[in-house]
Formats: structure tokens, sequence, C-alpha cells
């Protein structure tokens, strides 16, 4: 099963790869939920999970063999918030990276890496621009976009022996 450290590790490391075949390498990428340092020194993109809704049955099988595996299967959705900060001091490139991500995250070669990591992409909404006010009282440019990523959960666990049964069995 897939703990929520588990997928930010892996979709920040999509999104990294992403960066870098881009020509945005220069750009970091930080997990916004987790407490960090509100002043960017360098350009960011921040990612935060939004929800992580369950669709669908939940499927359970049996493995029999020296022992009995009991598999419980479910596919669950992931929904990311992702934004692009960057100081001003200069061309702000925010819309442009953001754009670049959300293009990426649709090609092959973003599929791929997240399908490499066990993910598949459901859809990316519309790209929202927003601004801030910086230290500075200066607005900027925020622009973010939704996606949602869907993975295989699987809960597996030993079923204990109940009891055995003595075949020695005779006719009467």
């Amino acid at each position: 099963m897939k703990t929520e450290l588990n997928i930010f590790t892996d979709i920040i490391a999509v999104i990294r790869e992403g960066l870098y075949i881009l020509g945005y390498a220069d750009w970091d990428v930080r997990q916004g939920v987790q407490p960090f340092v509100s002043s960017i020194k360098k350009p960011t993109l921040v990612i935060t999970m939004l929800s992580s809704p369950r669709y669908g049955w939940q499927h359970s099988s049996d493995e029999v063999g020296d022992t009995i595996v009991h598999k419980e299967k479910l596919y669950q959705d992931f929904n990311f918030s992702l934004q692009a900060i960057q100081k001003t001091g200069g061309v702000n490139q925010s819309l442009n990276v953001i754009n670049a991500i959300a293009l990426f995250l649709n090609s092959d070669q973003g599929v791929n890496a997240l399908q490499i990591r066990g993910y598949g992409i459901d859809r990316i909404t519309e790209i929202r621009t927003g601004f801030v006010s910086n230290d500075s009282d200066v607005y900027e440019r925020v622009p973010s976009f939704d996606f949602t990523v869907n993975t295989l959960q699987t809960l597996t666990s030993d079923v204990p022996e109940i009891a055995k049964i003595d075949e020695d069995l005779r006719r009467l």
C-alpha cells in the first residue's frame, strides 16, 4: 500500500523530471503542506494534496498455498494542486512553467513516467492565475492547476490456519 510520503515522493520525482526535460531545471519542487520557510529564494513549484477519494468497489481474493494470503485491492484517486511561485526580479516565467508542466503530465513522456511508478493520470484542470502580495507589497502572479492521478492500493494479510483435518477415514 502506498503511503502519503511514497505518493509525494513519486509525483515530485515526475515533476522534477519534467522540469529537467523542458529546460526549467533551476526550478525547485516542494511539498506545500509541510512546514517550510515562506521566503522563496528560487523559483518553486509547490504541490499540495487536496483529497484522496476512493471509487468503485473493493476487490478481495485469496491465494492458497502453504498459507492463505488474503489480498484486498482498490483504485484510489489523489487530487493535487500545483502552484508556481517566482520572485519577480526580471521576467516572470511562472505561467510558462505551469503551462509546460501541464503539457508534460499529459504527454507520452509524462504518462510513461507516471506509469513506471504505478500511477495513471485522470485529468488536469484549467490553469488559474491568482495574485499574491509579496514582502514589498508588489502583486506577483501565482498560476496553478489541479490534477488527479490514480493508483492501485493493495492490502495483504495472512489468514491463520483454523484447524487441521485428519484424513485417516475408514470404512465401517
